[in-house]
């Protein structure tokens, strides 16, 4: 059922592309080639250092579907309770996931996270969760002429540009800066 819909959306020749072979070490080395002058120009200690560069068997990432049932009819909720063999022919949309863990870009994104996070939860529009947007939602005190509407927004993460999020975090950089990190903030060039 899921190997269904993994395998259509992995068709879409937009957002995915099939490789012949795994880059991971070509990825490790370009890595390194960014971390060891950060280190050696003083901007990231040992410690951050060694976490980035503890070298190991990559894997690369691995993709798997978060199911949305949500997005199922009754019929079809229904159908799959009586009859478990049509299980495989119905269609249940996915959200992809993929899995980085292990990868060479594994610990890099662990330190990108811990940076941006602090950000993140600090913007008006972020919300941890679907009860926490009904909150939100709830303590809205809308004139009676707003109309509430809702969207429904389909492979949001890969149909972000990759320069827009760049471009998000240069200008949230000054806040970025004044946040009481643990571990010293790279310069900004090498986010």
């Amino acid at each position: 059922m899921y190997i269904k819909q993994a395998m259509t959306q992995l068709s879409s020749e937009i957002h995915y592309h099939k490789l012949s072979e795994t880059h991971s070490q070509d990825i490790y080395n370009k890595i390194i080639e960014i971390i060891i002058p950060l280190h050696n120009m003083g901007h990231i200690d040992k410690h951050l250092l060694d976490y980035l560069t503890s070298g190991k068997e990559f894997i690369p990432g691995r993709l798997h579907m978060l199911p949305k049932t949500h997005e199922l009819s009754i019929d079809q909720i229904n159908d799959i309770e009586k009859y478990k063999k049509i299980f495989k022919d119905i269609n249940i949309p996915g959200r992809p996931i993929i899995s980085m863990s292990g990868s060479p870009t594994e610990t890099i994104a662990h330190v990108i996270d811990y940076f941006l996070r602090e950000i993140v939860f600090q913007q008006w529009t972020y919300t941890k969760e679907s009860t926490a947007f009904i909150n939100k939602i709830e303590e809205l005190k809308l004139p009676f002429e707003f109309i509430m509407a809702s969207f429904d927004v389909t492979s949001m993460y890969i149909n972000m540009e990759h320069s827009e999020s760049v471009n998000a975090i240069d200008r949230a950089w000054n806040k970025l800066r004044s946040c009481n990190f643990k571990i010293k903030i790279p310069p900004k060039q090498s986010m």
